[in-house]
């Protein structure tokens, strides 16, 4: 009897071994179930609907293709078309409008600039997370696009703090028209930077768990899984990973998260910091798991630190050397749900997650010299 248990044990765990170790199973209806690149595939798959979503734009032996998947009747499998893409793309974003823009491709993605010149107005926006309608009425309304989705901002300066992709269903033509925008803005000699959250990080490391269900549609229609979408073989994946995970402009310090007692003890710099996002970001096709005393990936972290806004909060003194550190007077943070758009630490700490953020009102954070504003949809400035 003990040798028929052993045995059967030992074909169980075989048949687990044979499994995890192959592709996903995909069944008739185009459900997958398994592991494939080390990511899970769940039941979710089966109920995901889709109208569209894309272009993923690849890059394979320097040829370009772009693919986008496409629904309008809801059937169980959508439409994958693949296009060859020479020097840009278009964009039909999964809106009531169906707004579409058009993307002039690059050939080189060089590191971000990490510390930069005050310009006469900063317009930071965060935790938008695919809401692509929102990002631009907001934008529009303050005059940093126009009705045509380019820029208008002249010399001023776009940040956005984080966390712009994951929970919503149009995480592609957000990334897209901030692509877009930025070579827009340098050309006019304003700036547009991108500083990395942790729902970015989630998005390359391939990580399922905040998307919405559309994009498991995408998945089970392309064979592809969400690392691989965004791999470095992808122009949107490639230029995230250039991405910085802090800032400065001016005297102001901008991150997603904040720095905690733990970070500011290593002595960072802009410039390691940035070094630890490349080493983390730009290795294959995922962010490397080493979350213990991570200075991103930790709850101390660069991307999850919450002790500048949630109880226990950061001591004041903290705060100061943290300023003091980087030469800086204010520290803008995302990340962590506030009420509204608001500062603390007497003004020192100028928090930008808001709550209050919907389809109809959204929120953003204005700069002008010495003086900080909220600013909304319905360009209602409001002193901080």
């Amino acid at each position: 009897m003990k040798k028929i248990i052993l045995v059967s044990f030992l074909l169980f765990v075989l048949f687990l071994v044979v499994f995890f170790s192959l592709n996903a199973i995909r069944f008739s209806n185009g459900v997958l179930l398994g592991v494939k690149k080390g990511e899970l595939y769940l039941f979710e798959y089966d109920i995901a609907t889709i109208n569209r979503d894309g272009p993923y734009v690849f890059n394979k032996g320097g040829k370009r293709y772009s693919l986008n998947v496409i629904a309008d009747d809801h059937s169980v499998i959508p439409e994958v078309i693949r296009t060859p893409v020479e020097k840009y793309v278009n964009v039909v974003v999964d809106n009531a409008k169906q707004t579409e823009f058009s993307v002039s491709l690059r050939d080189q993605y060089s590191r971000a600039e990490l510390n930069l010149p005050s310009p006469k107005k900063i317009f930071v926006i965060s935790d938008l997370e695919g809401r692509f309608d929102q990002m631009v009425q907001l934008l529009i309304a303050n005059g940093v696009i126009d009705q045509s989705l380019s820029w208008t901002f002249g010399t001023n300066h776009l940040v956005l703090n984080g966390d712009m992709v994951d929970r919503g269903t149009n995480v592609l033509p957000m990334l897209w028209l901030i692509y877009k925008l930025e070579s827009e803005a340098k050309l006019s000699g304003g700036f547009v930077s991108y500083i990395l959250g942790n729902h970015e990080r989630y998005l390359m490391l391939g990580a399922t768990k905040s998307v919405a269900k559309k994009y498991f549609a995408t998945m089970r229609a392309t064979s592809l899984s969400q690392s691989e979408l965004w791999s470095n073989s992808t122009e949107l994946g490639r230029w995230l990973r250039t991405k910085p995970i802090a800032i400065k402009i001016g005297d102001n310090l901008f991150m997603h998260g904040g720095l905690s007692p733990e970070v500011i003890a290593m002595n960072p710099t802009l410039h390691s910091l940035d070094a630890e996002a490349e080493k983390n970001f730009l290795q294959g096709n995922s962010v490397q798991l080493q979350i213990d005393n991570s200075i991103l990936h930790a709850d101390t972290g660069v991307l999850f630190y919450r002790g500048l806004v949630r109880e226990p909060k950061a001591e004041v003194s903290h705060v100061d050397t943290v300023l003091k550190h980087f030469s800086a007077k204010r520290i803008v943070i995302g990340h962590t749900l506030v009420d509204t758009i608001s500062s603390d630490y007497g003004g020192k700490v100028l928090r930008t997650s808001s709550r209050r953020n919907n389809d109809s009102y959204t929120e953003a954070l204005m700069i002008e010299g010495n003086k900080v504003w909220k600013i909304n949809t319905l360009v209602q400035k409001t002193a901080l």
